[in-house]
């Protein structure tokens, strides 16, 4: 047998993922995200993300105007995603993604 072990994209993907959150509500967000990452993109890993795929998050909802989750809750995936590669210490990547109401280019171009 091989010593390595090949393993799915799916696999890979879902390893970076925490199993355990501090709440539900946080689980839900990153599962919703994780969700679009696998079926909408060909990441294999969170390091090499960048700001316009997320941003792709919120055109995808928006192309399904709003019916699967709502527009604060898509922004809510968002910053909670955000935060946890920010804080993950084998991810550690800091997005600069403005999502206040202060980025009217960014709001309006969406």
């Amino acid at each position: 047998m091989s010593a390595i072990q090949e393993f799915s994209r799916y696999d890979i993907l879902f390893s970076q993922f925490p199993y355990r959150v501090n709440s539900t509500a946080e689980y839900d967000s990153l599962i919703r995200v994780f969700q679009f990452l696998y079926e909408n993109t060909n990441i294999n890993h969170l390091v090499f993300l960048r700001e316009d795929t997320l941003v792709q998050y919120l055109k995808y909802h928006k192309s399904k105007q709003f019916k699967l989750i709502s527009f604060t809750q898509a922004i809510h995936d968002l910053k909670i995603f955000i935060a946890y590669l920010k804080n993950n210490k084998r991810i550690n990547k800091e997005l600069k993604l403005d999502l206040s109401l202060k980025n009217y280019n960014f709001w309006r171009n969406l």
